[in-house]
């Protein structure tokens, strides 16, 4: 359960944003349910079904506080497929961190995403109902935590779906290194890449090019009154 006084201004209502999205994202599988909501005269409260310890914690009990190869990657391809889930409900998580992924309580092999209050919507409906992605600012403030967020965010810039998928891959920082082995696997990967001339990677920088270009190029026609339903503008 959550609770948050409530704020002078509506913009720093954190928790209310925090609903907004879990309601949203309810069908995911690595999202938890969310069970009750609500807001009195002094407070704005969620109650959540109960998730197990924090990737973050279960580092710190492992030997070297570092995670296996393979339980990382089995981590990473659910925290992917938890932010595709999201990405589709036309939000970004802005906050990707070991502190907030965590294994099931019961059910120990899922990793659950959460912590949405600093959460974006960048679909928004238009007239029609048809979603459409909402026009980037050209002034931004700093949403995240400096030591795991993109280059995007340190720069601020507005954040689209890529800066989600680049917050994993600081995990590995000098200092903050997570994965047992990794820099010498991600070291001999990249050396054998460059020696073979991989048009892979090219592809892959073509690809995320695209999606950066089309976030900051479409221009969205929004409905006022639908938008004020079912946004929230102001975050």
């Amino acid at each position: 359960m959550k609770v948050e006084p409530l704020m002078k201004s509506k913009d720093d209502e954190i928790l209310k944003m925090e609903i907004f999205v879990l309601k949203k994202v309810q069908n995911s599988r690595h999202v938890c349910r969310c069970l009750a909501s609500g807001k009195t005269d002094s407070y704005t409260y969620v109650v959540m079904s109960l998730l197990g310890k924090e990737l973050s914690e279960i580092r710190r009990r492992l030997p070297n506080r570092k995670i296996s190869l393979p339980s990382t990657l089995r981590i990473s391809i659910q925290v992917v497929r938890a932010l595709q889930d999201i990405h589709e409900a036309g939000f970004i998580h802005r906050d990707v961190k070991p502190s907030n992924l965590a294994m099931g309580l019961y059910n120990t092999q899922v990793c659950y995403v959460f912590d949405f209050g600093l959460a974006r919507q960048i679909l928004i409906p238009d007239a029609s109902g048809t979603l459409k992605l909402r026009e980037p600012r050209n002034k931004v403030m700093f949403r995240g935590t400096v030591r795991y967020c993109s280059l995007n965010v340190h720069q601020y810039k507005e954040q689209g779906r890529h800066d989600d998928l680049t917050d994993p891959y600081e995990w590995n920082k000098p200092g903050e290194k997570v994965v047992e082995g990794e820099g010498e696997v991600i070291k001999s990967d990249r050396a054998e890449a460059d020696k073979d001339g991989n048009k892979d990677n090219n592809t892959v920088n073509e690809v995320d090019e695209s999606v950066v270009t089309e976030e900051r190029n479409t221009n969205i026609s929004c409905d006022e009154d639908f938008a004020k339903e079912d946004t929230l503008e102001g975050l």
